[in-house]
């Protein structure tokens, strides 16, 4: 996808750069990442890039239109005041969309991004490669890119089409500790501790800490302090009620370690 948007990628960047590659863990030039943006102006059609006027553009689609809008959207103006426009009322704020982006060690420091009709990519740095502390992207890079983009030949003020809602088919399920149903999120069921020199620290933690009572084994936890268990080898088995009455109930086990 990344390839196919305009960025031309070392032969061995899935090596290099693992999991990272998606969120720019490899080199690319301002050119080439100037022209992804530019794709997602054109929603979603990629042309090559043309330095000569007489020079064939291929063209071919990368990225769905409702995919470009809606990441447009969210990196718009719309939705976050630039850098230098914070005097800027809503209404004379001119429209782009940008993302920033500061290299390890603060070699280069990167604002790109379109208003639909104009694509610009910014980097400051230097050329022999060092780093220094003011290249970040949203302090060295976004005020020069905010500036171009309010240039009176380059503004727009005209938002686009909003993007299609997405409609999430398959919902994860919310985290243990956004539920609204009392429940033990550590330890988890079935859990099992190591005693060393005769005991075992259990910390435990529930998702609603306001008015709870805690029992182990059946046995009210002395001074409700539950959080941090010491316990010798056994089956436990924690039990969690609050003000509501609802209760979560856990077991795990502690063994012995033998050297």
């Amino acid at each position: 996808t990344i390839q196919s948007a305009g960025i031309n990628l070392p032969s061995n960047a899935q090596q290099r750069g693992g999991l990272a590659l998606a969120v720019g863990g490899i080199e690319t030039s301002l050119l080439d990442l100037t022209n992804a943006y530019a794709t997602l102006g054109r929603d979603g059609i990629k042309n090559t890039i043309k330095i000569f006027k007489d020079q064939p553009v291929q063209t071919s689609r990368a990225l769905t239109s409702n995919v470009c809008r809606s990441i447009s959207e969210i990196l718009s103006s719309s939705k976050r005041c630039p850098v230098v426009m914070e005097t800027i009322s809503q209404e004379d704020m001119p429209w782009f969309m940008w993302k920033t982006g500061t290299s390890s060690g603060r070699r280069d420091a990167w604002a790109i991004g379109h208003n639909r009709r104009y694509a610009i990519g910014v980097w400051v740095g230097r050329f022999k490669g060092t780093g220094h502390l003011d290249y970040v992207g949203s302090q060295a890079a976004e005020p020069l890119l905010a500036k171009l983009f309010s240039l009176s030949d380059l503004k727009i003020y005209e938002k686009p089409e909003p993007a299609n809602p997405v409609f999430v088919k398959n919902e994860l399920p919310k985290p243990r500790e956004l539920t609204n149903t009392l429940q033990i999120t550590n330890p988890n069921p079935g859990d099992t501790f190591l005693s060393y020199n005769g005991f075992a620290i259990v910390h435990t933690s529930v998702n609603h800490t306001e008015g709870t009572t805690w029992f182990l084994n059946g046995k009210l936890v002395e001074n409700n302090n539950a959080s941090r268990l010491r316990l010798t080898a056994g089956q436990y088995e924690l039990l969690c009620i609050d003000q509501q009455g609802q209760a979560s109930k856990t077991q795990f086990s502690v063994i012995n370690y033998n050297n």
